[in-house]
This record gives C-alpha cells, sequence and structure tokens, in this order.
C-alpha cells in the first residue's frame, strides 16, 4: 500500500497523546464485524487483513512498516468490518482515533486531501486483488504471488500463504507437488560452429 502523510500524522498524534501499541503474532487487533474507530499506522513488523468465504481463509492486504491502514467502510460508515485485522509477527503500531483524527484535519485540511489521495488507491489496490481471486486460477494466483512476493513466499507459514492465494493448505499442497513434479524446461542442443556454441 502506498504511503501517506506518516511523519505528520505520527507527530500530530502523539501531540494528542497517542502511544504505540504492540501486538503478538496473530494477536486480533480488529475483529470481523466490530466497528473500526481508529486509523492505524505501522510502526514495525506485519499485519494482515483477513476473512473467511465457504471455509476458506483468505487474505486481502498485508501490511508492513510504514503503512496506514482500517477497515475504511467500516471506518468511513461506522458499520461493522467484513474483515479481520491481526498481526503476523511481533509488530507495533500507532492507533490513531477517529476524533482525534477529526481534530487533526481541522487543523490541517490539506491533510484531508493527503488520506483522501492516498486511500484512492488503498481501494484500486483491493480491487485488482479481489478481482484476482475471482478471475484467476489457484495456480496462476501462485504463481503470481511466488513471482510478485519472494519474500513473502520465503517467509511466510504455509498455511498463510494458502490464504494468500485463496485455497485451503491442502489445495496449496497439490500445487506445490504439481510443479515439483513438472521436469524442468529443455535445452536446445547448440550446434558447433553456431553463434551460440562460439
Amino acid at each position: 500500500m502506498p504511503h501517506a502523510p506518516i511523519d505528520r500524522i505520527l507527530h500530530a498524534a502523539r501531540l494528542h497523546g497517542c502511544v504505540p501499541v504492540r501486538l503478538t503474532p496473530r494477536q486480533s487487533l480488529l475483529d470481523r464485524h466490530a466497528i473500526a474507530d481508529s486509523l492505524y499506522i505501522a510502526l514495525s513488523g506485519r499485519l494482515r487483513a483477513s476473512l473467511s468465504f465457504e471455509g476458506t481463509d483468505l487474505t486481502l492486504a498485508i501490511f508492513r512498516a510504514g503503512d496506514t491502514f482500517t477497515s475504511m467502510e467500516s471506518f468511513m460508515l461506522r458499520a461493522p468490518s467484513e474483515y479481520a485485522i491481526e498481526a503476523i509477527d511481533l509488530v507495533e503500531i500507532m492507533a490513531v482515533p477517529r476524533t482525534v483524527l477529526e481534530d487533526l484535519l481541522r487543523e490541517d485540511p490539506s491533510l484531508a486531501m493527503d488520506l483522501l489521495a492516498h486511500h484512492r488507491l488503498w481501494l484500486a489496490g483491493m480491487t485488482r486483488r479481489i478481482m484476482d481471486l475471482l478471475m484467476a486460477t489457484p495456480l496462476e494466483r501462485y504463481l503470481r504471488f511466488e513471482r510478485e512476493h519472494p519474500d513473502l513466499m520465503e517467509q511466510l507459514p504455509l498455511y498463510m500463504v494458502a490464504s494468500m492465494i485463496g485455497v485451503k493448505p491442502e489445495s496449496l499442497s497439490r500445487i506445490r507437488r504439481r510443479l515439483a513434479s513438472r521436469p524442468p524446461p529443455s535445452r536446445s542442443r547448440v550446434r558447433p560452429g553456431s553463434p551460440e556454441g562460439a
């Protein structure tokens, strides 16, 4: 997710008495169906937004240090959140309550435009993510995830990789076995005297 004007928000939040909060791995920050009443800034570690669909755990987004996030629809409409947010590893976040954020926006109206631009990009990214889950095959999603996020492929437990591509862990195991059983791509033999063999 693109970064919002983090330094300005953090500075103003501290002036309003906000303090960082630490979460342990798998600790919930926002439960599904709870109402989001804060904007969050990840200071360290990673978190994920997830939901359960037809018995499958789906990770919608991963937030890293420097990201600002919340359940946007819940925050804006004061409605129950459609997804949960939990820590992946040991994380530190700054929670900026709605009332504090409203004060910040009154004090610095230009901040509202920065946040609006930031969250438009976030919503566009979420739309692409949902379309990928709906339109691409599990194998296509796995290969794209492997190509675009090799660090997460190495670092995340398999059950979470499965949730990133929208399948159950046993389905991920089948995909990995299928890929492992494929013969390596054959290389055409180079003829002596050809430019490649020179």
